[in-house]
């Protein structure tokens, strides 16, 4: 099931750079189900500048957390030089416990020249060519059906999602604005790798055509 998380009314491998600063933090140095152990790079034709935070994991295996997790991943940087994705890649390990949630941030800038009014984020396996959307069901999600953690995209209030995709409309970003972006995943036992794929839009669909259907759309 699609769903709309109204914040505000709605108001409607080209790589240039990565820096790798991939710090982490695994509770008592065990290698636990569903856990992020680290980053492995990113790639795709929008990729300005990607700079990798921390990942901590104080509280593995928690599954669902009302509120914030504990458990945290952080991109400090994550430069779009042009119109298109950037996929990010992680290493994961398990030996059987459940899955374990994340609370993510990503610091985005807009370098693109152009004013973008959404920003899409998906789940999936691979990078480029070889990316495939995760399936529904699958355990790898973004907090749901729980859907009680904070997601939050700054200037684009008006959130449409489901378990492997959010779209963040409502707004816009000019060209040079920074904003955070704060969201949820849940990380299931048996995988070794998942992949975040971002993109931007750029073009205003008129109110009354903002449906999931035509959101969408809007994201390559």
């Amino acid at each position: 099931m699609k769903r709309l998380h109204p914040s505000h009314p709605p108001s409607w491998m080209n790589t240039s750079a990565i820096v790798f600063v991939a710090a982490l933090l695994v509770s008592d140095g065990a290698v636990l189900a569903g856990t992020i152990t680290g980053y492995a790079g990113a790639s795709g034709a929008g990729l300005g500048v990607v700079t990798f935070g921390a990942v901590s994991t104080p509280g593995a295996g928690n599954d669902d957390v009302a509120g914030a997790s504990p458990n945290t991943v952080v991109i400090t940087q994550k430069r779009f030089d042009t119109f298109n994705g950037i996929w990010t890649i992680f290493d994961v390990a398990s030996n059987g416990l459940p899955a374990t949630e994340y609370q993510v941030t990503e610091t985005v800038t807009n370098n693109t020249g152009g004013i973008w009014i959404g920003y899409q984020v998906m789940l999936g396996t691979g990078t480029d060519s070889g990316w495939v959307q995760q399936a529904l069901g699958t355990g790898l999600d973004f907090d749901l059906p729980d859907d009680n953690s904070p997601r939050s995209f700054s200037v684009l209030p008006t959130i449409v999602y489901d378990e492997v995709t959010i779209d963040a409309v409502g707004g816009t970003i000019l060209p040079g604005e920074t904003h955070v972006f704060t969201y949820a995943i849940d990380v299931p036992d048996g995988m070794t790798q998942f992949t975040i794929r971002t993109s931007p839009r750029m073009f205003v669909v008129p109110v009354e055509e903002k449906t999931w259907g035509i959101i969408k759309t809007l994201f390559r």
